[in-house]
């Protein structure tokens, strides 16, 4: 999926990050929502940039992104530096879904970097 194309999809982006870091241990609130589509919106256009949706019908339910970051670039302060996944808890989790979407975004990285 295109950095375009993925940002087409953020309302439903914005409800799965929302539902999926709002309960603990996480605890955060739509600022940290907004924060993260703005990480998006900037990594878009980037090259090499591979993002996955999984969807229930046609609702998203889950997200991953990962882009191929050169050292000493890696971004500092959060928990997933090369990969992020993301799912809607109810819709996905326990169906496999996080595992085939982290595998859809990093089959093709280059020299193993994810």
């Amino acid at each position: 999926m295109s950095g375009a194309e993925l940002l087409a999809r953020q309302d439903g982006i914005r409800r799965v990050h929302t539902e999926a870091f709002a309960e603990p241990p996480w605890n955060e609130d739509g600022r940290a929502t907004e924060r993260f589509l703005q990480r998006v919106t900037d990594a878009a256009p980037r090259p090499g940039l591979v993002a996955a949706l999984a969807f229930d019908g046609a609702a998203v339910i889950g997200l991953a992104t990962a882009c191929p970051t050169p050292p000493p670039q890696f971004p500092s302060g959060r928990c997933y530096p090369q990969v992020a996944a993301t799912l809607r808890a109810e819709a996905a989790r326990g169906r496999g879904v996080g595992a085939a979407l982290l595998d859809a975004v990093t089959a093709d990285a280059p020299g193993d970097r994810c």
